[in-house]
């Protein structure tokens, strides 16, 4: 009976170790996802600002960029 107890506490302490392990993991993983609207708008602006340069820019300072 002591064995099936020391047995049974045992169990529950490896499965509390890795639950814990999961659960920080998955709280990483959820702030990568909480992070994708703020990146996609990071990308967006990056979009629109490259894509007013070749206008603001002359055809000389635009190929000195290139090199």
């Amino acid at each position: 009976m002591r064995f099936l107890a020391g047995f049974v506490f045992l169990l529950a302490g490896i499965t509390i170790v890795q639950c814990q392990s999961n659960i920080a993991q998955m709280n990483d993983f959820n702030a990568e996802i909480a992070l994708i609207p703020k990146l996609q708008s990071s990308t967006n602006q990056l979009n629109t600002v490259l894509a007013q340069i070749p206008t603001s820019l002359s055809s000389t300072e635009l190929q000195s960029l290139e090199e």
